[in-house]
């Protein structure tokens, strides 16, 4: 009797040990698998240089996490983690004063340690759209009015030496002297080509997250 009662509290006691073991191995697995949500940007540093005069689609595309990133005050990647990714989308400039465009998208981390982890990200613009333009609109539109005005300027100038050739109406002569150098200033910005867009290497950039990142276990 006194053997039985023995092992069956063996028994229990073998149960009850399992049985918590179990549940503080669920609840480690629980505290270190979680998900980084969208919206987040991650500091990072340009290794390889980007032109939308010399990329096209599907070049490889590697930056360096800068000085570490932390979700709810846990270390998610450190300082060194290099995040890959490719050209997705290039248009170079055109003649006309046409800015070329650009994009990465980003699909994965891979510790110092060499562990990897796929995760979604594209370079942070204003737009939100991760398109880098070369230039900007308003400093196109400043540079070509700047130039029909000096053409103007300078054909009235002209003009005004034309007024002899006129019958002497120096007004109507300004009048043509504008009107030809405004038409110079405006071809002249027609066939400006545009801004390429470019990130040069070593540049400090902010990478935004799209989609959730599945963080599992220790990523160092």
């Amino acid at each position: 009797m006194k053997k039985l009662l023995l092992l069956s509290l063996i028994s229990l006691l073998f149960v009850i040990n399992s049985y918590q073991s179990a549940s503080y191995a669920q609840q480690q697995l629980q505290g270190s698998v979680y998900e980084v949500m969208p919206g987040r940007t991650i500091d990072a540093i340009t290794e390889t240089g980007l032109s939308s005069a010399v990329n096209k689609p599907g070049d490889p595309v590697i930056v360096v996490v800068n000085n570490g990133f932390y979700d709810n005050g846990e270390i998610v990647f450190v300082p060194g983690t290099r995040i890959e990714g490719n050209v997705t989308e290039v248009t170079s400039s055109g003649r006309t004063g046409k800015n070329g465009t650009l994009a990465v998208r980003f699909t994965t981390a891979i510790s110092p340690s060499g562990k990897r982890m796929p995760i979604s990200a594209i370079i942070e613009t204003k737009d939100g759209s991760g398109i880098i333009r070369g230039g900007s609109l308003k400093g196109r539109i400043g540079k070509g009015f700047l130039r029909a005005v000096e053409g103007a300027a300078a054909g009235a100038v002209l003009g005004t030496a034309m007024g002899g050739i006129t019958g002497g109406k120096v007004g109507k002569g300004a009048a043509y002297g504008t009107a030809i150098g405004g038409g110079i200033g405006a071809a002249t910005n027609i066939t400006r080509k545009g801004n390429e867009a470019e990130i040069q290497s070593g540049k400090r950039i902010e990478l935004l997250i799209t989609q959730p990142i599945r963080v599992t276990g220790s990523f160092k």
